[in-house]
């Protein structure tokens, strides 16, 4: 089927906004996991990884989504996301 450059355009659109969605829901789920308060991008990396889970499924390597919360809570301290400038804090 061939489509116009303008319906083109906006399948590619529709389908950019469905995955943002997606992401931005599943990095809510993130955020309320590590009881942050604001979005950070640990919780976008994560959200990103949660729909490809073929890059989750190495965790025999060292890499996985287990190992990547263990580092994000390490580098963190046990501090929270309170603030839009949580980063200046760590």
């Amino acid at each position: 089927m061939r489509l116009s450059l303008l319906s083109a355009g906006y399948r590619a659109a529709t389908v950019f906004v469905d995955d943002y969605e997606r992401h931005a829901a599943d990095a809510d789920k993130e955020l309320r996991e590590f009881q942050d308060e604001f979005v950070a991008i640990e919780h976008l990396l994560l959200a990103l990884l949660r729909r490809r889970q073929s890059f989750l499924d190495h965790e025999d390597a060292g890499f996985g989504r287990a190992s990547l919360i263990k580092a994000i809570k390490e580098l963190r301290g046990g501090t929270k996301v309170t603030d839009q400038n949580a980063r200046s804090k760590i």
